[in-house]
Order: structure tokens, then sequence, then C-alpha cells
């Protein structure tokens, strides 16, 4: 089982970032910590990604955390991002994918949950829709808060949990690569408890495969269980993205105060997710409260960071990783 090492930048991979020149950058300076998110990808993604960065980069060691999809409800597939403008009425239907004009939802027992005035967090919340009306084969909503819409995109119920069955035999397939290529980071998206982490540890040992084992802190009620599920991860990732669409800004702020000094009490590493260096989507330069968040975080003794959309789709992924590594003492 391989360890994290005191300070690390993980970049999430995707289609701005999958070059030979960010590659390169990352080997120069020791910078080869890379996410995969199995929530956009099928195997075969996984296995091109795989095979691009080990062949692209070939003297370096490479750290690869496989994302493992959680308990979370998506929406489907369309052929563009979809622009949302506030007070458009949009139609969510229940299908795998769609033209553009519709949202897909791959769930019919999303349908049959969802009753009138629940109100749905589309992205983290950034886009926010209210059901006006509710049917068995279409929920008619209203926009409250607008922005691009994007394939593949997470959907919360606001005030309400949408009741998931077990997910563990629907990524078998995700384990079985891992354990082939012996990765040696798994992140467990939606970890409710402690009993979560133990389960998937369990299915790893009968694949005889011992990858070190990350929670993610996404659902409120995995700080119900925080100390259970430290002691029986590896680490955590603490993704105030998601968790940020449950709980005030202040108590985000709060909790990531507390996490901080608990994994330090325990002596596990605490990377910090969600919305790190946000500005440089489309800056090539961070934010000043950034910076100082940032720094703020080294002097907490934070274990890393996690870099999402800054990497995966931004306009500047070679200079936020170039300008994060500049940024270390």
């Amino acid at each position: 089982m391989q360890s994290l090492p005191k300070f690390i930048i993980i970049s999430t991979l995707g289609p701005s970032s999958l070059n030979l020149p960010f590659l390169n950058y990352c080997a120069r300076h020791s910078l080869c910590h890379f996410r995969l998110n199995a929530v956009h990808m099928n195997s075969g993604d996984l296995e091109e990604y795989i095979h691009y960065v080990t062949t692209g980069i070939r003297d370096q060691e490479v750290s690869f955390y496989l994302d493992l999809p959680g308990s979370k409800l998506r929406i489907g597939k369309f052929n563009a991002e979809m622009s949302l403008g506030k007070d458009e009425i949009k139609n969510l239907i229940p299908a795998d994918d769609s033209d553009g004009n519709e949202i897909p939802i791959p769930s019919e027992n999303f349908f049959r949950f969802i009753i009138e005035g629940d109100e749905l967090l589309l992205q983290d919340g950034s886009i926010r829709l209210s059901v006006i009306k509710a049917e068995t084969s279409r929920l008619i909503t209203k926009v409250n808060a607008g922005g691009i819409l994007r394939s593949r995109a997470g959907i919360l119920i606001k005030d309400r949990i949408y009741p998931f069955q077990k997910q563990m035999e629907h990524f078998n397939i995700y384990l079985e690569l891992a354990a082939a290529y012996q990765i040696g980071f798994l992140a467990l998206s939606y970890v409710s408890s402690a009993r979560d982490l133990q389960d998937l540890r369990s299915h790893c040992r009968n694949l005889s495969y011992q990858p070190a084992l990350i929670a993610k802190i996404e659902f409120p009620s995995a700080l119900n269980d925080l100390g259970a599920i430290i002691d029986a991860s590896d680490g955590l990732w603490y993704c105030r993205g998601d968790l940020g669409t449950f709980i005030s800004p202040k108590e985000l702020a709060d909790w990531q105060d507390k996490i901080i000094e608990l994994s330090l009490f325990k002596k596990k590493p605490v990377i910090i997710a969600g919305q790190v260096f946000q500005y440089m989507v489309t800056h090539p330069q961070p934010s000043r409260s950034e910076v100082v968040h940032f720094y703020h975080m080294l002097k907490q003794h934070v274990s890393g960071i996690v870099l999402s959309d800054e990497t995966t789709l931004g306009d500047f992924p070679l200079e936020t990783i170039q300008q994060v590594f500049s940024l270390l003492p």
C-alpha cells in the first residue's frame, strides 16, 4: 500500500491536461499525482489515460488516484453544453441522453420520488431548478439560478436525500481495472459511514489488491461518523463542492478546520478539494483570496489539494500547475 507524501498537488486529468507539455512539466517538478475521475470515464477511457501518462512519463514515478463513483445521481448525456437562463422553463425526462432540449435523468425511480416544490441542485448547486409540475414521465422546472450545464453533472435535492441502493456492484469493473494496473489510491465518493470503507477494503482484498483508501467527505451524514471514517481510511478528501450544497458556507468553513484538526490528531492526511483555484479555470493567474487561503492551508499542515475543473476543462491547466507550484515554500 502506498502512503501519501507530505504535501501534494493532485491534478485531475481531462481534455485540457492530457497533453505532453502539461505532463512534462509535472514530471520535471515531481508533480505526477493524477486523479482519474471514473464518473466521467468508462473503463476504456481509463486505460487510455493510464497508457498515455505512463508512456509519456517514463522516468518519473506516477501516482494515480482513481475516484470511484458513489451514491450520487447524475444527469445523462447530451451533445453540447446547455445554457440555462433564469426563469427559463426546462423539462427533465427519464432517459440516458437527449438532443439537448431536455435534461435527461437516467433513473425512472427519481421521477417517482420528486414532488412539486422540490428544488434541484446541479453542478455543486451553481444551477438550481424548482419543480413546478411532477409527473412520472417528466418534470417541469423553472430555473432559479442559471448557468452552463454539462453532461454527467451531479444532481441533488435541497433538504432531501435520495434513497440510493448500495453501489458496490456498479463499479466492480473499475476495481478490477485498478487492481490490474495496481493503482495506488482509491478515492470513494459519498462516504456516509465507516462501513462504506470497510466494505470497499474487503472487496479489494478479494482481488488481492491493497490500495490506500481515501474517504471523500461530501454528505452531511459523514460528519456524524467522522472519527470512525478517519480510522477506517488512509486519508480524507474534504470536498467542499457537494457538501456546500447541504450545509451553510459558515458551517463549511467551520467543518474544514475541525476535519483538519481531527485528521492531524489521528495522524491521517487530509486533502482539500473543491474550487481551490477556481479563478484559474478562466484566468492565467489565481485570485488574491485564493493565494491567501492556500497559504492558510499550508500553515494548518494540510496534506495537499485537488485541482478539478482547473485542469480538466479549464483554459489554463499548465499555468495553473505552474502557479500553484510557485506558491509552495
